[in-house]
């Protein structure tokens, strides 16, 4: 992935000397990320406006992604995740919630495509309605031999520190088969594989063995029980 990292950058309220802004750039420690106006209108914290012209001419988005490569100055290459890849696992396909069906299921419109018993979960309206509030991706559905049977994604937008939580969950007829496992290790490696995520964390009750133990089995490794809940965390190698 390349891209360019404008040459001018100020903060403020957004004007910039030598062209109109065409991306914003997110600060993070060692790293500037080029993003989508829209994102800052969103509520990314630490937006600065960029212009799109200069010697190193605009950010240019690659995939699902908006990138950046920064002056020689700056540092590496990095960027904001905008939408998710479809995965595979051995026995199921993660298919990325689009924006129209985020607002379907938002709404209970769940009826045109196949659901297996037990899902929508309680918590999936829920996570979608937040997903397209706060406009990170709304997350995957979990799909086994063409029904979908739980879902996965992430909690909020990727922060400051380049961490972001995951959430997770299968309908009951498919939990204790090592389903969970497969979900969780697939969005883990995919998420960890995008520049702009250097930690994931979850938290489940402890009571949850099944789910301690997806973790545990997905790389996750136990930082601490507080509040009625274990805090896990997984970091990029």
């Amino acid at each position: 992935m390349s891209g360019w990292l404008p040459s001018t950058i100020r903060r403020g309220d957004g004007s910039v000397a030598g062209g109109e802004p065409t991306a914003f750039v997110i600060s993070l420690p060692h790293r500037h990320v080029a993003v989508r106006e829209d994102h800052r209108r969103r509520g990314f914290p630490h937006a600065e406006a960029a212009t799109g012209s200069g010697a190193h001419g605009p950010a240019l988005r690659c995939g699902g992604l908006w990138v950046a490569r920064a002056a020689p100055q700056c540092c590496q290459t990095v960027a904001v995740l905008e939408r998710f890849d479809p995965l595979r696992t051995p026995r199921l396909v993660l298919e990325p919630i689009s924006r129209t069906l985020a607002q379907a299921i938002a709404t209970g419109e769940v009826g045109d495509f196949e659901a297996a018993e037990g899902w929508p979960q309680p918590g999936t309206v829920n996570g979608v309605r937040f997903a397209l509030e706060r406009g990170h991706p709304a997350g995957w559905l979990v799909r086994s031999g063409g029904a979908v049977i739980g879902d996965c994604g992430i909690h909020a937008p990727v922060d400051g520190a380049g961490c972001v939580e995951i959430g997770y969950g299968l309908a009951e007829p498919f939990r204790h088969q090592g389903l969970g496992t497969e979900v969780v290790q697939a969005i883990s490696d995919w998420l960890l594989a995008q520049p702009a995520v250097t930690t994931l964390r979850a938290s489940v009750e402890p009571s949850n063995i099944a789910s301690c133990r997806v973790l545990e089995k997905a790389g996750f490794l136990l930082l601490e029980s507080t509040g009625g809940l274990s805090h896990y965390a997984r970091h990029a190698r």
